[in-house]
């Protein structure tokens, strides 16, 4: 019988030894697991505050681990929708430098920009500049081959420069005919001219052969002058500007531009052509007259703008603020609200009837309340 209570006595510190344990492990188990959930719950809270980036429709949070290893929920991501301040200054030196026609600079700087950032636009471009460079260093291994050619008039080698300027400015926005031309022009006045060939060849796909080199100057005039008397100065306007590219030092072009843009309703620009024609041509004393009437009108034309501008809005409306007002109608668009509203006054002679816009864009016709 005791052989029998010592084993259960046994039996029974060992049972309570091993439930001890169990109860320790447990209890262990149980704080690891709540300090889990505490930081969790931190990483939620921080979660909750940060901003939410949708990318590709899905919603991602930009929060860390705080041990700085995988993210908690997401991470920040930049898209072509959310793009960082860094990004954004990319961008606009970029126009800049595109606007200043400083293609090599702009070619550097679009690069920058990661390739999923880039507008469609910035791809488009940035393979047209890349084929520009491409020709620029064709040409010097040609000049390293061959020798420079000395020969050319340094005066002719700054307008054979302006015209790829104004070619590649035109190859860019997809004014093929102009940059053809503006590219024939430059080989017929330097007929061996490497970059006007390969920009004709690679960017406008007319290898030798396929153009006839003559003088386009001609053609540009005679449109200048038939679009002006057409009643349609903006193409005037469009063959001076290339003209003046072929020649800078002719005051005629910029005389007959002064007129297209006065005809345009440009005034400004137009005083401006006129005064260049007059520095060219100091005693054209038409011009002189040009430039005093053009400034004279665009006094007259700044003046009526100004007295656009500050005229008081909504007279009557200010006269009855306070006033109880009734409501006739309500519609929604000005014309008919206004149309409804003079029936109102010829039916109603000496009842001052006003049309107010409300917050939803809905237009009331309204009178002040009888008293």
């Amino acid at each position: 019988m005791k052989k029998i209570i010592n084993i259960l006595l046994i039996i029974l510190l060992a049972t309570s030894f091993i439930g001890g344990v169990s109860s320790e492990i447990y209890a262990q188990k149980s704080k690891n697991e709540k300090n889990q959930n505490k930081k969790d719950k931190k990483k939620y809270k921080k979660a909750k505050k940060t901003p939410v980036i949708l990318v590709d429709s899905v919603a991602t949070q930009n929060v860390s681990d705080s041990d700085g290893g995988t993210p908690f929920g997401g991470s920040s991501v930049e898209t072509i929708d959310n793009l960082s301040d860094k990004t954004l200054d990319l961008y606009d030196k970029y126009e800049t430098l595109m606007n200043q026609n400083q293609f090599d600079k702009a070619r550097e700087t679009v690069k920058k920009i990661p390739k999923n950032l880039q507008s469609e636009k910035q791809k488009k471009e940035l393979t047209i500049l890349i084929i520009f460079d491409d020709i620029n260093q064709e040409e010097a291994k040609e000049a390293a081959r061959f020798g420079k050619d000395e020969s050319m008039d340094p005066a002719l080698k700054k307008t054979i420069k302006r015209l790829h300027r104004e070619a590649k400015k035109n190859i860019l926005k997809e004014q093929n005919d102009m940059a053809r031309d503006i590219l024939i022009q430059s080989i017929y006045l330097d007929r061996k001219n490497f970059v006007s060939k390969q920009l004709l060849d690679k960017c406008l796909d007319l290898p030798i052969g396929s153009y006839k080199v003559e003088n386009i100057e001609a053609k540009y005039w005679k449109n200048s002058l038939i679009s002006l008397r057409s009643g349609l100065p903006e193409e005037s306007i469009k063959s001076l500007n290339v003209l003046k590219s072929f020649d800078q030092q002719n005051s005629e072009i910029f005389e007959r531009l002064g007129s297209a843009y006065y005809i345009a309703g440009m005034v400004p620009e137009a005083v401006k052509a006129w005064e260049t024609a007059l520095f060219l041509e100091p005693e054209n004393n038409d011009l002189k007259k040009f430039i005093e009437n053009a400034k004279i009108q665009q006094e007259k034309d700044e003046a009526e703008v100004k007295a656009f501008l500050s005229k008081k809005k909504n007279k009557k409306a200010n006269k009855y603020e306070g006033v109880e007002m009734q409501v006739l109608r309500v519609v929604n668009d000005l014309e008919t609200a206004t149309s409804y509203a003079q029936s109102v006054r010829e039916n109603q002679p000496g009842v001052d009837v006003i049309v107010e816009e409300d917050d939803n864009g809905k237009y009331l016709v309204k009178i002040p309340k009888p008293k």
